[in-house]
């Protein structure tokens, strides 16, 4: 079995339209990945700067990363 990196995040929040709930999986190797719904984000990066902590970077159409920590 191959040695996976997968980062699954489960994220609910319920919009003005009422539409509510994200899940989706980060390929968790430090680097720029493509991201599974384009309509939302084109790349994301997960980085683990130490062992107890971790950073989440969207790009959306080129801009500067969004930063989640």
């Amino acid at each position: 079995m191959a040695d996976s990196k997968e980062l699954r995040i489960f994220h609910n929040r319920v919009m003005l339209d009422n539409h509510s709930a994200s899940n989706y999986k980060i390929l968790a190797d430090g680097g720029l990945n493509d991201f599974d719904n384009h309509d939302l984000i084109d790349k994301v990066q997960a980085i683990f700067p130490d062992s107890i902590s971790f950073e989440i970077h969207f790009t959306k159409k080129g801009n500067s990363p969004e930063h989640h920590a």
